[in-house]
């Protein structure tokens, strides 16, 4: 699990014709430029399975259990209707690819789940290809996913990191406003405020924690 906040950094957004809105002046999809390349952020849709059961296979033994928890093989068909079955409010999953040789190839992805009806909190994660970690597409994903949960009435990303992911809890503490950390045996809770100043009553209840891998 990776949540982060991140600002626009080096990324230069470009839009395209008849991309969907997704409130104010961002548009899905979007195409960044960055030393990677040419990267391109879009909604996952139904046609979407086989890729992303490609790209967990091009994920190392070590990235999937840092991510799922477990040393997952393969998605479930549940857990792919979970990936590519959004309704753009109280779940969205969007997708990473970078152009090769004028061809987009997926590279990773990132969602979130409301915790529950009328919920201000969701729990989230990225995960990404080896190939393509540490080249700044995790930031883009992250700040996309922020932008549409934020519009969807979210304020807050939530959910459970392994104490042993030094990676990703240094990533997310460098890029939140603010970040809150409960220790949980071998796994870190985290609150990501998606502002700088949340509003406490949105604090979710103890028995609300997120599911890790989900």
């Amino acid at each position: 699990m990776t949540t982060t906040i991140p600002g626009p950094d080096a990324a230069v957004a470009t839009r395209r014709p008849g991309a969907a809105a997704i409130g104010d002046d961002r548009l899905l999809p979007q195409v960044v430029r960055l030393e990677a390349g040419r990267v391109r952020v879009r909604p996952a849709h139904h046609g979407d399975g086989p890729g992303l059961q490609a790209l967990l296979g091009r994920m190392s033994v070590r990235t999937r259990w840092l991510r799922f928890h477990s040393p997952v093989v393969q998605f479930t068909p549940a857990q792919l209707r979970s990936l590519v079955e959004a309704d753009h409010r109280d779940h969205e999953t969007l997708l990473a690819e970078v152009e090769l040789d004028g061809r987009w190839h997926l590279a990773g992805f990132a969602q979130y789940h409301r915790l529950g009806e009328g919920e201000r909190h969701a729990e989230s994660a990225i995960a990404l290809a080896d190939a393509w970690q540490r080249r700044g597409i995790g930031g883009v994903l992250a700040r996309c996913l922020a932008e549409a949960a934020s519009r969807a009435g979210i304020t807050a990303f939530t959910g459970e990191v392994l104490s042993e992911n030094h990676g990703a809890l240094g990533f997310i503490s460098g890029l939140t406003p603010r970040l809150e950390r409960r220790l949980h045996g071998t796994t870190i809770e985290l609150v990501c405020w998606l502002s700088r100043r949340p509003d406490a009553s949105s604090t979710p209840s103890p028995d609300r924690r997120p599911q890790p891998g989900r």
